[in-house]
């Protein structure tokens, strides 16, 4: 959602910035063109010969061109065009040459009113009124503030999509808060149902830990000689467990996990989580701090999950990407 939310405001932006960088890029040809017939354009007397009323996209876009404009006359903000046609020498003989001028300070001028043209000699259609003036000016700064409307459309594009991405992110924990307070015991009579469970499973716990040093408490010391950092695995070589999980997170912080089964998988968006059940034991550490980074989290099963000597009922998290 938040990446479609900032496509939106960026199509917006850059389309602004687009016609910012026309505008200001016109205004430019047309000073330009001003000067040249200022310096080396010719003169001569024109007459009306049409007035056109434009249509209603070039009408609103005129009239933003021209809203900061001196030369914008009376009479609203209907912009007008004028046709005009003027003699040019030709040899012995003139040549006659019409130019449409599509500009709101024109709008008061009728059919057969005459005019005083400038055009270049050399290409007689790039023709202006002496009554008109240059948009330049005009034009530049209507311009930037398009395209700063563009960039604080952008910029505001980005706090929007981070925004919602951070909504969209805490609507997922309160779903997932939800779906794991589905397990709480809100009542007395659950309450005692969950103290008899608990009971229950303290007693399977300490079955199951004297199963895992009867097979692997020789191992122990062994798995403690690790020098490196490293998370070691092994899964092919252990029984009755998906696999184990030892090493060190720090100097003189030792764990060795050993998983037992998959107690839920929750699937939000393109996340799955996957949670754990099994046993850890664990030297200069205990579980919430000391874990490898390939889960999200490991924690004590149950309050009374100190099962003695370094033992723990412990579960654990990870999260994986579904993409």
């Amino acid at each position: 959602m938040g990446l479609f939310i900032f496509f939106v405001f960026a199509v917006c932006a850059l389309v602004l910035i687009g016609l910012a960088g026309w505008m200001f890029s016109s205004s430019r040809k047309e000073r330009r063109l001003w000067n040249q017939l200022q310096q080396t354009g010719a003169v001569a007397e024109g007459e009306i010969t049409q007035h056109l009323i434009k249509g209603q996209w070039l009408q609103m876009l005129l009239a933003l061109i021209s809203l900061f404009s001196s030369s914008h006359a009376g009479g609203g903000t209907t912009q007008h065009a004028v046709v005009f046609k003027f003699e040019v020498p030709d040899g012995e003989r003139k040549k006659v040459y019409s130019v449409e001028r599509p500009i709101a300070a024109l709008s008061n001028l009728k059919v057969g009113d005459k005019v005083t043209v400038h055009y270049l000699p050399t290409s007689p259609t790039v023709a202006r009124l002496a009554t008109e003036k240059s948009q330049g000016g005009s034009t530049q700064l209507v311009a930037v503030i398009v395209g700063l409307i563009g960039a604080v459309l952008l910029i505001a594009g980005v706090f929007a999509g981070l925004g919602s991405d951070r909504d969209e992110r805490a609507r997922e924990a309160s779903r997932t808060a939800y779906i794991l307070n589905l397990s709480a015991t809100p009542d007395p009579g659950e309450k005692t149902a969950t103290a008899n469970a608990q009971a229950t499973s303290a007693a399977a716990d300490v079955k199951t830990l004297a199963l895992i040093r009867a097979d692997f408490g020789d191992k122990l010391p062994e798995w403690q000689k690790v020098t490196d950092m490293e998370p070691h695995r092994l899964d092919s070589e252990v029984k009755n467990f998906m696999w184990v999980d030892y090493g060190y997170c720090s100097p003189g912080e030792f764990y060795a996990m050993f998983w037992q089964r998959i107690s839920d998988r929750i699937t939000i968006n393109n996340e799955l989580h996957v949670y754990y059940e099994g046993y850890g034991y664990y030297k200069g550490a205990v579980p919430d701090t000391c874990y490898p980074k390939t889960y999200s989290q490991v924690w004590s099963r149950r309050q009374n999950a100190d099962l003695g000597d370094g033992w723990f009922a412990i579960e654990g998290a990870r999260l994986i990407k579904l993409n």
